[in-house]
């Protein structure tokens, strides 16, 4: 078992404002060198609560590099092409979105060891890092600081797996996606929460009755528990390991692995042994599983972009969580953030229902008219219908959606009000005033 464990602190609200990185280097199942960073955080400051939390101030990271320059000279070298493992990985996650956003470094896939802790360590109150270590007799001195947690997290990785006595981690992992053995979850709540996204798809019978379908890789439309629920529903069958009894391996995105997985080498095996197992790409699939939630429409963009620009406010981004599509140029984030957003949010797991506004570029929404959806435009929708929150309600959503020349022009407007030339709400039932009018 081979990966680096991976963790941030932030110097304020901004997911860009990493300040201080900490990797663990494990090779066959050994933590083998760890490594830590300052960062010189982006927006350059820091926020009396975070200074608490992990006790870095400016004296320390004045002067370090941005995360442009230790990503080009350090972090690189030690990342790319590595298996990424972190505890409550859609953190770290944000913090590589948002720093994708200003510096266009690409954004990897992160295995989650919270997910493994909630699934395999499921008595617990909570799952912290402090929580889960203490549990599994894993020493953690220093909580907070990023070297330390990220050690804390590779032996949580490795202490769970030596526990269950698997030593490959998409095996480890592909169990916590089970439809029906999941220990975190009371059933009632989960029952009710496949009853409603469920309904959201329309199978094909006739491809899926008396199938058995298996799992490798991220599937991009659909959560793979909804996806094992959808095809139990149509008669099929789902199964978590592959075996000869199996119709079909569905492949999602294996790029996180370098291509291949285990299970794809295993059916190589078994045809040799005479097996008849067919592999379907996401895109065969998603054709016997039909989408039929609610979408996005390049009318509901621009909808509420009119809404948006008619609302004339100018703290409407401030502590709200934003969303940026690809396509938008370098420094966006940052802009936002100067004006209170909360930027580099994921919507991949958790925290798609707590997304605010999600921002459309020109040539995402030029490509949504004609019909063709971005893979970030797919992960909108799933957050729309509360795929990734088991007790939100599908017919609910407060996500605004707005497009890139309504964003730009509310920018001007911001500027001309800074100015004093023009008049903006300070609040949603405030009256328009001049700047100079607000205390």
């Amino acid at each position: 078992m081979d990966f680096i464990a991976i963790d941030f602190e932030t110097a304020n609200h901004n997911r860009s404002s990493a300040c201080q990185v900490g990797l663990a280097k494990v090779v066959n199942s050994r933590v083998v060198e760890t490594k830590s960073f300052y960062i010189k955080p982006t927006p350059n400051y820091y926020e009396p609560i975070n200074m608490y939390i992990h006790g870095i101030n400016e004296s320390k990271t004045d002067t370090a590099p941005t995360f442009d320059m230790l990503w080009s000279q350090e972090l690189s070298k030690y990342l790319q092409g590595q298996t990424l493992v972190a505890h409550n990985s859609p953190f770290e996650k944000s913090v590589f979105n948002a720093m994708s956003g200003l510096f266009n470094i690409e954004s990897p896939f992160i295995y989650d060891t919270l997910r493994l802790a909630r699934f395999y360590c499921s008595d617990l109150m909570n799952f912290r890092l402090d929580t889960v270590c203490q549990f599994l007799d894993i020493p953690l001195t220093n909580h907070h600081d990023a070297e330390a947690d990220a050690v804390g997290c590779a032996n949580i990785l490795l202490a769970i797996s030596s526990k269950e006595g698997v030593d490959d981690i998409e095996a480890l992992f592909d169990k916590t996606y089970s439809s029906t053995a999941s220990r975190c979850q009371k059933p009632l709540d989960n029952e009710l929460f496949y009853q409603k996204v469920a309904a959201l798809y329309r199978s094909d019978e006739d491809c899926i009755k008396g199938k058995v379908f298996c799992f490798t890789g991220s599937l991009s439309f659909i959560r793979r528990d909804v996806a094992a629920r959808v095809i139990e529903n149509a008669g099929g069958i789902f199964k978590n390991t592959l075996s000869s009894k199996v119709d079909y391996l569905v492949v999602g995105d294996l790029s996180f692995i370098g291509g291949e997985s285990g299970k794809m080498r295993k059916v190589k095996e078994l045809r040799d042994k005479g097996s008849a197992i067919e592999i379907l790409s996401e895109s065969q699939f998603s054709e016997m599983v039909i989408y039929e939630g609610k979408n996005i429409t390049f009318d509901m963009v621009a909808q509420d972009s009119l809404e948006f620009l008619e609302a004339n406010r100018y703290n409407i981004f401030v502590g709200k969580n934003v969303c940026v599509s690809e396509g938008f140029p370098q420094g966006i984030m940052e802009r936002l953030s100067h004006r209170g957003a909360i930027t580099g949010v994921s919507f991949w797991e958790d925290e798609a229902s707590k997304t605010d506004f999600f921002l459309m570029s020109t040539s995402v929404l030029e490509d949504l008219r004609k019909g063709i959806k971005s893979p970030l435009v797919i992960r909108m929708e799933s957050a729309m219908n509360k795929q990734s929150n088991p007790e939100g309600n599908p017919e609910n959503h407060h996500i605004m959606f707005i497009d890139e020349p309504s964003l730009m022009q509310w920018f001007d407007m911001v500027e001309a009000f800074l100015k004093g030339e023009i008049k903006m709400k300070l609040g949603p039932l405030a009256e328009p005033q001049y700047v100079n009018n607000h205390s």
